[in-house]
């Protein structure tokens, strides 16, 4: 008898535990946001509209052997001019490579003949940087900044987060989305607080490609406001909806890494640029 009461208030104790510490809404929102700063990879998709033009993109974050972002964007333009452009890049903190595998639009010489765009599908243009490339950066910079730093510089930004109050969160609503706990925050950031948590980032990392920037700058700056959503069991960032629904990011396969062999035929970035420039002329 002593035995078996004992067993229920242990697994009382323990759902007790479960319900009100590590699935409370703002300890599961940090706890996310630390997952998210030591992470080793993830996957992430990006949708966004504006006017007559559609952005499709999905990313592959790994860190650890290799840092790299590997990325497939699909630009569609409609209306008085029709377009599909597909792109590859392989980023990471050093360079970048990007290729067009496709280019189709009703778009025109200024003689009325086709655009003939042979000379730049399929080919690699490479983009050196010391600042990093431009899909790795902004992979490693959202809203909720991702990286893999060590634990000594992961607390105090952490910290500094919690301290500075960067995430203010409202309106949290828990939902069941494909059989999972779901908390979904309005989250209000401060811009100054915000750029001075990406300096920060950015400073751990190693790479201080911030290292100019002045948060103060941004001091009577409009605060931004976000809806993310989290899953509670795994404590992971599952998206992020701006503010007036125009670009959403999904994330998952969160812990997953992939390799990405770099190209090795390959033609500067510039020349690139001047092949499509050389076609609309």
């Amino acid at each position: 008898m002593f035995f078996g009461m004992a067993v229920l208030i242990f697994i009382g104790s323990g759902w007790g535990w479960w319900h009100f510490v590590r699935s409370n809404p703002e300890r599961t929102f940090y706890a996310a946001v630390e997952n998210s700063l030591r992470t080793q990879g993830f996957s992430k998709t990006v949708t966004q509209e504006s006017g007559d033009q559609k952005l499709e993109q999905g990313v592959q974050y790994s860190s650890g052997a290799q840092n790299v972002a590997h990325g497939f964007t699909t630009v569609t333009q409609t209306g008085e001019t029709n377009a599909n452009i597909k792109t590859e890049v392989i980023s990471n903190p050093k360079e970048e490579y990007i290729r067009y595998t496709t280019i189709n639009t009703d778009q025109k010489k200024p003689d009325g003949s086709a655009l003939d765009f042979t000379q730049l599908v399929n080919k690699w243009g490479k983009a050196d940087s010391t600042r990093g490339g431009d899909l790795y950066v902004e992979t490693t910079l959202n809203v909720v900044p991702a990286g893999n730093l060590p634990a000594d510089k992961r607390q105090p930004l952490m910290k500094m987060i919690r301290d500075k109050q960067v995430y203010k969160l409202d309106n949290i609503q828990r939902a069941l989305e494909n059989g999972r706990p779901v908390y979904t925050y309005d989250v209000t950031v401060a811009t100054e607080t915000y750029v001075q948590m990406l300096k920060d980032f950015d400073k751990a990392t190693g790479m201080a490609r911030l290292e100019s920037v002045d948060p103060a700058t941004y001091k009577d700056s409009e605060p931004m406001t976000f809806q993310v959503k989290i899953d509670v069991w795994s404590q992971q960032l599952t998206q992020v909806n701006y503010a007036g629904g125009q670009r959403v990011e999904g994330f998952g396969s969160h812990g997953i890494t992939r390799t990405v062999d770099l190209p090795t035929d390959y033609i500067p970035i510039e020349e690139l640029q001047s092949r499509l420039q050389a076609v609309q002329q």
